[in-house]
């Protein structure tokens, strides 16, 4: 019988990716047909479980074709009937890693209990990911910002809804906070949401840098005394 998991390992589990099993695409989305009507050999959901792997590990610059074709016992030929190119693989990746961080948050976040000590206990939680992962991998979505180009929309659009997906996770939080009385203070919830969602993917940027567990800390620190005020 496998160990019950806290609160904090589910948490750290959404941010850093620690232990993630390889999941389903949801949905039933399609990636094309197999070359002259025959079997792929390959299953196109875990292909791109694995490319979310590679990806959020060595970002999209870093992440070569052959790579890609290597780790994800693929062949080219494959790759391209089913995915298109390299970026379309992305882009499915990107979308699978914003499941994957959306869907288990947002039941966090709506789990029993006051929904202002969930706000904090998933804000802490997150801090601590991070800092304990300085150096690492960070978030594939702030990985996906930072590597933008200006001129790719799809992508541009992509990002920017995966986190007004986290922040409408804290609006809706916090919203529920207010209506239990639980917040008080002068900023209204849509406020905070918006603070505390630059303030998760600002601590995941840093978190790329090794020796950060201290700013990290202080940042996290002063987003939960928003919550006090």
């Amino acid at each position: 019988m496998e160990p019950k998991r806290s609160k904090d390992d589910a948490i750290s589990e959404i941010w850093v990716g620690a232990g993630l099993p390889r999941f389903a695409i949801a949905g039933g989305r399609s990636y094309g047909e197999s070359m002259a009507g025959r079997p792929r050999g390959f299953e196109p959901e875990q292909v791109v479980d694995g490319a979310v792997e590679l990806f959020w590990s060595r970002g999209y610059e870093g992440t070569r074709v052959p790579d890609l074709v290597r780790e994800l016992g693929i062949c080219r030929q494959s790759l391209y009937a089913t995915f298109g190119d390299k970026r379309a693989l992305f882009l499915c990746a990107l979308e699978r890693y914003g499941e994957r961080r959306s869907e288990p948050l947002r039941r966090l976040l709506e789990a029993q209990g006051s929904p202002l000590a969930n706000v904090r206990a998933v804000v802490q939680s997150w801090a601590e990911a991070h800092a304990r992962d300085c150096g690492g991998r960070g978030c594939m979505v702030v990985r996906a910002i930072a590597e933008l180009d200006p001129e790719d929309r799809e992508l541009s659009e992509l990002t920017s809804r995966l986190v007004e997906q986290l922040e409408q996770s804290f609006l809706e939080a916090l919203t529920r906070a207010q209506r239990a009385g639980e917040l008080g203070g002068e900023l209204a919830p849509q406020r905070l949401a918006g603070l505390l969602t630059v303030g998760a993917h600002g601590i995941a940027l840093l978190s790329r840098l090794p020796d950060s567990e201290a700013r990290i800390r202080d940042a996290v620190g002063a987003l939960l005394g928003l919550l006090e005020a």
